[in-house]
Parts: C-alpha cells; structure tokens; sequence
C-alpha cells in the first residue's frame, strides 16, 4: 500500500531504554497500520515446547520477527540493562543491521559506562544512510558532544541528504487530487494505467498523451449502493490473457467514505480491450482483511496481499481468493512472482523481504546486505532477475535494486537508484518496461498521501500538485 503518517507507531516503554528509534515512526499505514511493537504477532512467540529461546537463536538464521520478538522483551527489561543488552545482542544474531536494537543498544552500552563499544554501535547506525537525528535521542545524551558522534553524524547527513535523481518525466496528470497509488503498462497498446486512491478510479495514458477514465464509481453497470468501486490501489496487467487487475478497497481517504465500508475490498478483473468490469473475487469473510498490492504470475494466477492485522496473502481461486500459507506477516505489501513462477517476493513494511515457495507455501526471509536495512518497502516489481523496491518508510525516500539468493536466502547485492528526488511526495508504486536498450521503471513520485490531514480532507486543489511519474533507466548495475 502506501505510506502516510499512514505507518506511525507509538512509544512504548519507559525506563533506562524509554522511547522508540525514530526509524519507527516512520512505520506506519493509513488503510492498515501494524499491530503495535508491544504486541508481536503469532509467528513471533516461543512455544513452551521444543528449544529454549537461547538454543533456538543460536540454530536460527535471519529472522525478523524473531530479532523483532527479542526487541520487545529487551524493552520490558528497563530496571535490569545487562539483561536488556543481552536481549538485543541475540537480536542482532537474527537481524544484524535492524536499526531499533542498534540504537538501543548504543543507549544501554552508555547506560552501563561503556561510552567507546556505544560510539561504535552509532557508527554502525550512520553507515546505512538513513536520516537519524542522533544527536537528539535521548538514550545518546552523554555523547551528544563527543567528537566521534560528530564524525558519525556528518557521514550520516551527508548520505542521508544526498540528492540521486537520474530519472526523467514520464508524464503528469493535471488532476492534483488524484493520490495515485499504482502505475501499471500494457506492451501490447504501450498505454499507461493509474489507479486514483481519492477519486475511486481507473485511468488509461495513452502512448499520444490521450487521458481517459477506464472505471470508476459512475461506471456502466455497476450499482454504486450495491457494489461501489472503492479506492483502486495496487494493480498487475496480464497481457496474455489481456487482463487488468486491481485492488478496489474502502479507506478512510476514499472520497465518499462511510463506516458501513469498514474493511471491505475486493480485487477486480477488467478486459483491457473492451475496458470491462468482468470480475470482481472477494477475501475470506474468517477474519478482517483490506487488500492492497497485487501480482501475476506466468500460469495466469493473481496473488494480492492484506495489511490489515493479521497480515496475509491471497491468491485467485475459483470464484473467491483463496489463502496462501498462514496469517504470519506484520505488515505485507508489494509482491513480484520470479520470471518462473516458482517464488513470490513479498515486502513486508516492518520486516523486509520474504520469498514464498509458491508449491509450498514456505516462507524465508531474505538476508539484508551489509549496509541495508529494508523495512519500509512500499512497492516491489520484479524486472528481469532483479527487484526493484520503492522504499518510503524511511527517510530519504528511495528507490533500491535488488539481487535475490533464493536458494542462500540472501539479498546478495543491493543498489541505490534514486533517492531524495525533488519532486517526491510520497513515492509508492511502479512497472518495469522492457525495450530495445534495455529495460526502464517507471513510478508513482509524489502520490501526496501525505497532504492529507488528521481527518482525511486534502487541501485546495491549488495548494497540491500535479501527479508526476519518473521514468528511470536501469541499465547495468554501479560498480
């Protein structure tokens, strides 16, 4: 989905280790926010049986909801630090570049009168490039001054500060209330579509510049009391069987929003030739879900994720869309099928990147590369071999190339392709295109979620701005 003051979460405990990084309120989402660090989901508690927590992470690899897990009962340990520090050292085993045990842990080294391993610890943080404000987190007072947190500091800031815009205009939409979320294309007609999370609608860019309403709440056809078009989110084409797929879902920033929409969604199928409504699949009705991204895969079969708690994953059935393995995710959003659709790529906002066995159902989790943390992924796309991840969680806002290691259960090697653009407001979602010297992706750059207020009114139509998508060439990997 997309990112607002949409991915907040609140402060948790107080004490030695009080507050949350600041990486977390970052973390949040509008339609669907992730269930409170205090309260970890199932997937992440230690059943009574099988091995101690202890022996369980020395034989457990990169696991976020574990390291997450570990994090949360590190913070209810505020009287005893010692405790509390051994807590975030198995944390790290399990997740070695998550942000929240790092800067809690340089908090507590401080606390126990360790001010160099503390200093190393924050020097660690400012590698990532991240916009950390270190030298306000209380947890780091008594070093505020301390030339080496300086040091850390300017490297920090100048990374984070960086601006990395080699993208060029696509297009633009003289519709600034629009909020797109998604961007899809079509190879056959080269014609753009982009879903509208504020008018409810569908629309078709053509390769002349043409602008036109594909569906919408006033569509032919569709009884808006009965079954009203929601939201359009995420979207997937399938050019084979000539099929636009799109997420439609009742949000609090849908225009027209009532409580009697609360949670409902659906993923709807249109004809691309005859720009026709023939589909529409619901969730399961055993527990709440509001969808959000969608994907395709090779054989025809539509997978769309669900943020709403518990997280989940779905994908097309007979007439209904049918589970894809357990409700085990904090947040899911963007998800890419590999080019031989054994795998889906899932980014989940508070724990990075997962691969999905698809003849399984097994989940893994990626391994992050020296230097990245990936939570805060917003869209996924898949292009060639790589992912390309649109990452708003964070600050800078960025867009990131990934290599996946299935098989090592790695992100082998990562790459920043944009970042800080000038023109972003709130990035969210975009498609790679093929072409004859090579491929392009293009996205959603200022969708302006953000613009929405605490009651989820926009402002002036003059006050907002033109949609704007970026086009970016991928070519080769930096060296």
């Amino acid at each position: 989905m997309t990112a607002l003051s949409r991915r907040r979460l609140t402060s948790p405990k107080a004490g030695v280790i009080a507050g949350l990084v600041w990486m977390l309120s970052a973390c949040g989402n509008p339609s669907s926010p992730p269930a409170e660090l205090s309260s970890p989901p199932p997937d992440e508690n230690v059943g009574a049986s099988g091995p101690s927590p202890a022996d369980q992470d020395s034989i457990i690899g990169f696991d976020p909801p574990r390291a997450r897990a570990l994090t949360v009962e590190a913070m209810d340990k505020g009287e005893d630090p010692e405790q509390a520090l051994e807590l975030l050292n198995r944390a790290l085993r399990h997740r070695p570049n998550y942000l929240d045990p790092l800067l809690l842990k340089a908090g507590l080294q401080l606390t126990l009168g360790d001010e160099q391993a503390a200093l190393a610890t924050v020097a660690t943080v400012s590698t990532f490039g991240h916009d950390l404000p270190l030298d306000q987190d209380p947890r780091l007072e008594a070093i505020w001054q301390h030339p080496k947190l300086r040091e850390a500091l300017t490297a920090q800031r100048e990374s984070a500060t960086r601006v990395l815009a080699p993208s060029t205009p696509a297009f633009r939409l003289q519709q600034p209330d629009l909020i797109p979320e998604s961007v899809v294309f079509d190879p056959e007609t080269e014609d753009f579509y982009i879903s509208s999370v504020r008018q409810r609608k569908i629309l078709r860019y053509t390769r002349l510049g043409g602008v036109a309403d594909v569906l919408g709440p006033d569509s032919g056809g569709i009884d808006p009391e009965e079954a009203p078009i929601f939201s359009i989110l995420g979207m997937a084409i399938d050019p084979e069987r000539r099929a636009l797929w799109a997420v439609s879902a009742a949000l609090p920033q849908t225009s027209g929003y009532t409580d009697a929409w609360q949670n409902r969604s659906e993923l709807l199928r249109i004809d691309l030739d005859s720009g026709s409504l023939v589909g529409r699949l619901q969730p399961p009705t055993d527990s709440p879900s509001r969808l959000n991204d969608v994907a395709v895969a090779p054989d025809g079969t539509v997978y769309t994720t669900s943020s709403l708690p518990p997280g989940r994953i779905f994908r097309s059935g007979e007439g209904a869309l049918e589970p894809l393995g357990e409700a085990v995710w904090r947040s899911p959003q963007g998800l890419a099928v590999s080019a031989d659709g054994s795998t889906l790529f899932v980014a989940d906002y508070s724990y990075g990147i997962a691969a999905v066995d698809l003849p399984t159902g097994k989940r893994a989790w990626l391994a992050e590369p020296e230097g990245f943390f990936l939570s805060g992924i917003d869209g996924l796309a898949r292009v060639g071999e790589d992912l390309i991840a649109i990452q708003n969680g964070i600050r800078p806002h960025r867009v990131l190339r990934l290599a996946p290691d299935v098989a090592g259960q790695r992100i082998r090697r990562a790459e920043v392709l944009e970042q800080n653009h000038p023109e972003y407001s709130e990035p969210t979602l975009g498609v790679g295109i093929p072409g004859p010297d090579g491929h392009r992706f293009t996205y959603v750059a200022n969708s302006q979620w953000n613009r929405f207020d605490e009651d989820q009114n926009l402002p002036p139509l003059d006050q907002l701005d033109a949609p704007l998508f970026l086009s970016l060439d991928l070519g080769a990997w930096a060296d």
